[in-house]
């Protein structure tokens, strides 16, 4: 017993030494796997224990609930035939039900019915006869495709003789344990809030990407020190004033870089590209109505896991108060803005901004879909790690920094 449960601790320790990976059970997946470890037969079979060598074949039906069909070869020695060899057998299908199928580490509980079958010849066994068994196990998927396992199973073979030994019985109780790899095939990707590939983000749609060094004060790199920098953001290569924010030649609240119209006389409005508005018509007033068009900023109290986009089920509430918002203004829209911490930027600085963008994308999906606010109204943008509201040298800070903010724009008021 004190073997079992060594090499059992072994296999749980080898499995848990992996961090978390992206992936996912897929419905309508196919699946193949190699496997081995050991068997361990219960001690009046006079059986010895040994290797057991696997092959699996799978479908899932749905995320949760599969099928796998498996055969065992386990070579082993029959004691009281002077050590003779034995090969042993076991063969059949389960069903497995999966549990949080949408996380890269799955766990799951199997039940199965098959056969054994022994090559030993001795008269007080019969060679071949049904098996039930039922255990646990784990799934960790390295990527998309590929996925190391952990099994355990109870096998119960029924149907020796009543004669057989001293203490006769006819169901046994054997015990396998293995480790294994797989790949699954085909299947549809669930659509869940979190992390979707994307195409890269292009500047009408995000800022450029930020190059940012640790440590060396001067985190946007535009020749102001942080201490000095009124706009630490700043994406590089944009030429700044004193204080580190853009250049505004006219003055028009337009940075040079964003505007199309850098020279336009001081004192006149600007659109959004920095440009005059064209004059509109002037129209018969039938009756003055004076009405103002203001711009609020919600942050929400929205957290994320390192690496995640995944919204959790705690702040429902919190993003009811946009859906709430907007539906007391139908006229407004929304720019829903998402935001990382600084990990990894120096080897993979595509990686934080396709993830900022996947958290903006599932907040901006969650009011569609759970609060009935129309697409068109809202619009979801990632900054990366360039806009921090915490400091990313503690784990505290890096945790405020992975959020979300909303800006909601054209409220009328009278």
């Amino acid at each position: 017993m004190m073997r079992k449960l060594i090499i059992l601790v072994t296999l749980a320790v080898a499995v848990s030494i992996f961090s978390t990976a992206q992936a996912e059970v897929r419905e309508g997946s196919f699946s193949l796997g190699l496997s081995a470890g050991g068997y361990f037969f219960e001690n009046n079979q006079d059986y010895q224990d040994n290797v057991a060598l696997g092959l699996r074949a799978g479908y899932q039906f749905t995320e949760s609930l599969g099928s796998e069909v498996f055969c065992y070869y386990v070579p082993s020695e029959f004691e009281d035939r002077g050590n003779s060899r034995n090969k042993f057998y076991f063969a059949g299908i389960e069903g497995l039900y999966h549990f949080m199928p949408g996380s890269s580490l799955v766990p799951y509980v199997a039940l199965g019915l098959g056969a054994t079958h022994y090559s030993s010849g001795d008269a007080r066994f019969v060679p071949s006869k049904f098996a039930f068994d039922y255990g646990a196990g784990i799934k960790y998927f390295l990527t998309e495709s590929l996925s190391l396992r952990m099994d355990v199973r109870h096998v119960l073979p029924v149907g020796d003789k009543e004669e057989y030994g001293d203490n006769p019985h006819k169901l046994h109780h054997d015990l396998l344990a293995t480790l294994g790899i797989g790949y699954d095939f085909g299947g549809k990707k669930a659509e869940r809030a979190g992390i979707v590939e994307s195409e890269p983000l292009t500047p009408a749609s995000a800022p450029a990407p930020v190059q940012l060094k640790p440590s060396s004060g001067d985190m946007d790199k535009d020749g102001v020190p942080d201490s000095m920098d009124k706009c630490p953001d700043t994406p590089y290569g944009i030429t700044v004033d004193q204080d580190g924010c853009p250049v505004d030649s006219d003055f028009d609240g337009i940075p040079d870089y964003l505007d199309q119209c850098p020279q336009i006389p001081r004192g006149v409005d600007g659109g959004e590209d920095g440009c005059p508005a064209k004059p509109a018509p002037r129209l018969p007033v039938v009756e003055e109505q004076k009405s103002i068009t203001k711009t609020v900023s919600i942050t929400l109290a929205l957290e994320f896991d390192t690496a995640k986009a995944v919204i959790k089920k705690q702040y429902h509430n919190e993003i009811r108060k946009i859906a709430d918002f907007m539906k007391a203004h139908p006229e407004a829209k929304a720019v829903i803005g998402g935001h990382t911490d600084n990990v990894d930027i120096h080897r993979q600085p595509q990686r934080n901004m396709r993830l900022s963008q996947a958290r903006a994308d599932s907040v901006r999906q969650y009011l569609i879909d759970q609060f009935g606010i129309s697409a068109d109204r809202i619009s979801a943008v990632g900054y990366g790690p360039g806009r921090p509201i915490a400091s990313n040298d503690t784990v505290e800070g890096r945790k405020k920094n992975r959020r979300v903010e909303a800006v909601i724009e054209g409220i009328q008021t009278q």
